[in-house]
């Protein structure tokens, strides 16, 4: 039974080994330790088993590092099960349906290691270990309502980190959050966290993503830092209202139509039409309207190359009419799921 060191801080990972050996060859052991102490994080790394028969070893190892302050030993349970070759026989005996658990005598034992020194870190800070941080957006000039997406990557060797809120404070903008994409890896030297977090950012005005600053303490160093980021400034740039109107697809006035005809008939019907005409006139002027911007919506839904410039196109649209392809659409660009993304685009059109 070995600790790689006998004095730690809070949250400093070490090691702890242990290793057993069967001396008594008439029988048939086996070997399992687990933790038996509060306040500590634990993490098997390694079960190591020489199955020699009669003669079985094992080694155990251990990633420990202390929630809190602490001086005393470490406990296990260790469970040494006992058994012989008539009982496995028995077991083993007969068809496949046929066979049974080992009959095991259990033995249980408490052990402690040497006393261990954990002290405090001289404040509360969420990083423990060497991290660091990567804050960027993937573009710094929109178009009004055009989404910015804003990445947030933390990444380093220590102690597992309380779960973050990254998400930003800016006055104006409509901000939509994913579940961040963590994984995880237990080594000797720590846990190697990984963890990207993701947000779409929604704007009519321009903006500035503020700085991010997280406190660590490095055990290594035995001192404090910090991880910074500098603001992030995105310009949004309001389309003019004349490039908002198709005139193409705009009718021609009936002032412009008295113009160019200029028969008194025409204009004596026009006006004797009174309101029958203006309201002929207003639906037509709707459909024209409405068809057009509907075949350059669905221009752009079937150009659209992938689920990202889909989803931009959809927010840029109408984000409430749409928000079950937007639902679907964020799995993928988020969260890197399979969509049938030929059949959104279908719906979509479908839908209008």
């Amino acid at each position: 039974m070995r600790l790689s060191t006998e004095s730690a801080t809070v949250k400093e990972p070490f090691l702890f080994t242990f290793s057993i050996e069967q001396l008594d060859r008439s029988k048939v052991m086996f070997f399992d330790i687990r933790p038996h102490q509060k306040g500590f994080f634990f993490k098997r790394l390694d079960k190591n088993v020489d199955d020699t028969f009669h003669h079985r070893k094992a080694l155990f190892t251990y990633l420990v590092y202390a929630l809190q302050p602490y001086d005393g030993p470490l406990r296990f349970d260790l469970t040494v099960k006992q058994t012989n070759d008539k009982r496995i026989e028995l077991s083993t005996t007969g068809g496949r349906y046929n066979v049974k658990d080992i009959e095991t005598t259990d033995l249980h034992e408490t052990l402690s290691t040497p006393i261990l020194h954990i002290t405090s870190i001289p404040k509360q800070v969420p990083l423990v270990g060497e991290f660091h941080m990567r804050v960027s957006v993937d573009k710094s000039s929109v178009s009004a309502r055009t989404p910015v997406y804003l990445k947030i990557h933390l990444e380093g060797i220590g102690a597992m980190p309380e779960p973050f809120d990254f998400t930003p404070k800016i006055e104006g903008a409509e901000i939509f959050t994913d579940d961040p994409h963590v994984t995880l890896r237990y080594s000797k030297d720590g846990v190697h966290y990984e963890a990207t977090y993701l947000y779409a950012l929604l704007s009519d005005r321009s903006f500035t993503v503020p700085a991010y600053r997280l406190q660590a303490w490095s055990y290594k160093k035995r001192k404090f830092y910090s991880l910074e980021s500098t603001p992030l400034s995105v310009q949004v740039k309001t389309v003019p209202i004349r490039q908002l109107v198709d005139e193409r697809n705009m009718p021609q006035s009936v002032f412009d139509m008295f113009e160019d005809t200029k028969e008194w008939l025409i204009y004596l019907l026009v006006f004797m039409s009174g309101y029958l005409s203006a309201l002929l006139i207003t639906k037509l002027r709707g459909r024209r309207r409405l068809s057009g911007a509907s075949d350059i919506f669905a221009k752009e839904v079937r150009q659209a190359k992938d689920a990202r410039a889909l989803l931009t196109l959809l927010l840029h649209k109408d984000a409430q009419t749409y928000a079950s392809f937007i639902t679907d659409l964020e799995k993928a660009v988020y969260r890197g799921e399979n969509i049938p993304f030929k059949q959104i685009k279908k719906e979509i059109l479908r839908h209008g």
